[in-house]
């Protein structure tokens, strides 16, 4: 997780799930809305985008961005990815 302030925090779970997403949620790190894409990543690790601010949650796999939303990122063992507070749409 890359915060807004640039600071890093790494997270580690064993899992039998299959997206990243179920991970995530069970785990506590993200929270968000539903919509037509999937889930719209709003908060992760206590740290909310601030719309007003034009700030959005990236997420990448190993640097390169993740096509779709996590509830669609199908994980495998050694998968590393990313979420990234980003501002600017």
């Amino acid at each position: 997780v890359v915060h807004g302030d640039g600071s890093e925090k790494e997270f580690s779970y064993d899992t039998d799930a299959g997206y990243l997403g179920e991970v995530l949620e069970e785990n506590g790190l993200i929270s968000g809305e539903e919509g037509q894409f999937g889930l719209f990543i709003t908060e992760v690790d206590g740290e909310t985008a601030d719309e007003g601010k034009e700030q959005w949650w990236c997420n990448t796999k190993a640097g390169e961005t993740v096509s779709t939303s996590v509830d669609g990122a199908v994980i495998s063992d050694g998968d590393q990815f990313e979420l990234t507070l980003k501002e600017g749409y």
